[in-house]
C-alpha cells in the first residue's frame, strides 16, 4: 500500500526520508487495531526499523467501545516498516510545478447548510448537553494529490508526513502534535484557536495580538487543554500532569494558531497512549463521548484519515505523532483526492464567521511554489544608498512575514563592502537578495535615468485582470511576480499597466506606485486596497504631500493628472491611454 514516507522532525525543521520498505501492516477491523499497533511497537524495536504510518478518525472504536463503530474505505490503521533514514534539510528538489494539483478544490456543502449545523450545535451548548463540538466539512478534486503538492503546502509545517505507494498517497501539512514520547515523557500539544494571516506586517502582528488575547479562543483552547490533561493522567500512575505552556500563538503561512503544551512522567506503550488520548479532544470537543456522537450524526461522510494521526515510530522508542488536519489524501478506488477543513464551535460562536474560518484553513491548498526569495531595488548616488533605512526596515519586515532568516548587522556590513567597490562618481541601481536561509545576493549596474517624462509623459493602461486585495506577494516584494507578470503581458508593448484589485479599487502599476491627483489634492491607494508598500510612496503619505484614498475604476475620469513614483526613478508623471470604446 505504501513504499515510501517523509517525516519532518518538529525540533531542527529536517526531513527523514525512508524508500526502502520492507513491509506493510494493516488493519482492516476494530478488533484488529490494538494487536496491529504492539506488533508494529515490538517490530521496530526488535528488527531496528522505522515505522511510519496512521491511524484513521474511525478507529476510535477500537480504543473505547463508547465510540459509534465506523469504517471508510481504506484500513483503519497502516503502517510501512523502513530500515533506512536520510534526512535531509530541503524538499525543494522533490518538487516540480508539473505534478503539483491545479485542479480546483471544491467544498462538498454549501455554505447554508454548515451555518445551519452550527447552529444547532449552538442550541445544543446552550441545553446543556455539549460544551464544544468541533465541526469539519471535506473538499474535493479530480486529480490526484502528489509528492509537489506536499512540498508545497507543509512549508512550515513542523508535523507534516507523507506517505505514497502505487494507488494511495497521503500529504499531511499538519501543524499540530497529537503526542510525543522520548526518554520517560509524554507530549500533547493541543491547537485550538485560529486567526487569518494579513498580508501587511503591521496588520497580521496585530492579528496575533488580537488572538492572543482573545477571550472566545483563550476559552476554547483551556477547554480543550484540561480535556488533554485529563487524558493524560489516565495514562501516568502519579496522575502528575504537567501544563508547560498555556495559549502561545505559532505562525504558519495562512493563520496564526493558539497552543499549549501539557506533559507527564510515563513509560506507556503506543496502544496504551493511543487508547488514553485518542481521538485528539481538539478535533473532537467537549465532553468527548457526546461530541463524538453529535459528531457522527452531523458530518455528512466519514473522516478517514483526516482528523486521525500520522507518524513516526523509532527504534529506539521514540514516537511522533501528528493531529491529521491541513490533510488531503488520493486512493484509486476513491476517484480524485479529499481534504477535511473545520473548527470549534462553542456558545458564542458566529456561524458565518465559522464558515469563513473553514476558508481561511483551506488556503493552505493555493500555497504557492516553496522556493521564492525577497529583494529591494535601491539607487546609490555619492557612495550612499539611498532611503537605505527604509528599504532595510521593508526587507525586515517582509522576512519576517515569511519566516526568513535575516541579520541586520550582517546586511550593513555586506553593503558597506559593497559600496567600497564601486565609483563613487556614478549612480547605481542596486538589487539586494536575500535566501530564506537569510544568505544574501546581489546585482549592480550603472543606472541611467530616464529621459524627460515632462515632455513625454509615460503612457499607462487598465489592465484586464483584478487582482486579490489579500494576496500578500502584492505587499510584499518577492520573486513572486505572477500578478505583474499576466499585467504587463494584458497592455500593448511600451504601456504600462495599471491594476485593479476585486473591488474595482485602482491599485499600483508593475513596478511602481500610483499618485493621482483630484480636485487639486494628492492621493495613492491605500495598501489594504493590496499594493505594495513602496519606499518613496511612505515617506510621501507621512509628510502629508500625499493621502491615501481609495479610487474606484468608476472615477477614472474626475483623474486630474498621474505619476508613477518609485524609490528608484522618484516622480514620472503619465497619461492614461482610454480605450476607444470608451472615448
Amino acid at each position: 500500500m505504501f513504499d515510501r514516507a517523509i517525516v519532518r522532525n518538529a525540533k531542527d525543521g529536517n526531513w527523514s526520508v525512508f524508500d526502502d520498505c520492507r513491509g506493510v501492516l494493516m488493519a482492516t477491523a476494530h478488533e484488529e487495531v490494538l494487536p496491529l499497533l504492539e506488533t508494529v511497537e515490538r517490530r521496530a524495536g526488535e528488527e531496528h526499523v522505522y515505522a511510519v504510518g496512521y491511524v484513521a478518525y474511525e478507529a476510535s472504536h477500537a480504543f473505547d467501545r463508547k465510540f459509534p463503530k465506523r469504517s471508510f474505505n481504506m484500513p483503519l490503521v497502516c503502517f510501512a516498516l523502513f530500515t533506512r533514514e536520510t534526512v535531509m534539510a530541503s524538499l525543494a528538489d522533490f518538487y516540480s510545478a508539473e505534478e503539483s494539483t491545479t485542479a480546483d478544490w471544491a467544498l462538498q456543502e454549501s455554505q447554508a447548510s454548515f451555518e445551519s449545523k452550527v447552529r444547532h450545535i449552538k442550541s445544543m451548548i446552550g441545553a446543556g448537553e455539549v460544551y464544544q463540538i468541533n465541526l469539519t466539512s471535506r473538499m474535493t478534486a479530480a486529480s490526484d494529490v502528489s509528492l509537489s503538492d506536499f512540498v508545497r503546502w507543509s512549508q512550515d509545517m513542523p508535523h507534516a508526513v507523507f506517505m505514497s505507494g502505487p494507488d494511495t498517497t497521503i500529504c499531511s501539512a499538519s501543524p499540530e502534535m497529537f503526542f510525543e514520547r522520548d526518554a520517560g515523557f509524554v507530549w500533547s500539544k493541543p491547537m485550538k484557536g485560529t486567526v487569518g494571516r494579513q498580508p501587511d506586517a503591521i496588520a497580521d502582528d496585530a492579528n496575533a495580538q488580537w488572538l492572543q488575547s482573545s477571550v472566545k479562543n483563550r476559552a476554547e483552547n483551556v477547554m480543550i487543554t484540561d480535556m488533554v490533561r485529563n487524558d493524560l493522567a489516565r495514562l501516568s500512575s502519579t496522575g502528575k500532569v504537567s501544563v508547560d505552556e498555556l495559549f502561545g500563538i505559532e505562525r504558519y503561512p495562512s493563520v496564526w494558531q493558539m497552543t499549549s503544551t501539557v506533559k507527564t512522567a510515563v513509560e506507556a506503550s503506543i496502544a496504551d497512549i493511543f487508547s488514553a488520548l485518542f481521538p485528539a479532544a481538539s478535533i473532537t470537543g467537549a465532553p468527548k463521548h457526546a461530541a463524538v456522537d453529535v459528531i457522527d450524526r452531523l458530518e455528512d461522510s466519514p473522516r478517514g484519515i483526516y482528523t486521525g494521526a500520522l507518524g513516526l515510530i523509532r527504534p529506539n522508542g521514540f514516537a511522533s505523532f501528528n493531529v491529521a488536519i491541513r490533510t488531503a489524501w488520493s486512493a484509486s478506488r476513491a476517484h480524485g483526492s479529499q481534504f477535511g477543513v473545520g473548527g470549534g464551535i462553542v456558545w458564542d460562536s458566529d456561524p458565518s464567521e465559522e464558515f469563513e474560518e473553514v476558508q481561511t484553513k483551506a488556503r493552505i491548498l493555493k500555497q504557492p511554489d516553496p522556493e521564492f526569495h525577497l529583494f529591494e531595488t535601491m539607487g546609490i548616488s555619492d557612495g550612499q544608498i539611498v532611503r537605505k533605512n527604509h528599504h532595510l526596515k521593508r526587507l525586515e519586515r517582509s522576512a519576517r512575514y515569511w519566516s526568513f532568516c535575516i541579520n541586520t548587522e550582517a546586511i550593513e556590513s555586506y553593503l558597506t563592502e559593497l559600496l567600497r567597490s564601486l565609483d563613487v562618481s556614478q549612480s547605481w541601481r542596486l538589487r539586494l537578495q536575500l535566501e530564506r536561509d537569510g544568505s544574501l545576493r546581489h546585482q549592480v549596474e550603472l543606472f541611467q535615468p530616464t529621459s524627460d517624462t515632462r515632455t513625454h509623459p509615460l503612457s499607462i493602461s487598465l489592465v484586464a485582470t483584478a487582482v486579490e486585495s489579500n494576496d500578500p506577494y502584492l505587499v510584499h516584494k518577492t520573486s513572486r511576480r505572477d500578478a505583474y507578470d499576466k499585467a504587463l503581458a494584458e497592455v500593448p508593448d511600451g504601456v504600462l499597466p495599471l491594476l485593479f484589485n476585486q473591488l474595482g479599487h485602482i491599485t499600483e502599476s508593475a513596478i511602481a506606485n500610483v499618485v493621482y491627483q483630484r480636485a487639486g489634492e494628492l492621493y495613492t491607494p491605500p495598501v489594504s486596497d493590496g499594493l505594495l508598500p513602496g519606499v518613496l510612496r511612505g515617506e510621501l503619505v507621512a509628510s502629508g504631500t500625499v493621502q491615501e484614498r481609495s479610487l474606484s475604476v468608476t472615477e477614472l475620469k474626475t483623474v486630474e493628472a498621474w505619476w508613477l513614483i518609485n524609490s528608484l526613478r522618484g516622480w514620472r508623471p503619465c497619461q492614461l491611454l482610454v480605450p476607444e470604446t470608451q472615448s
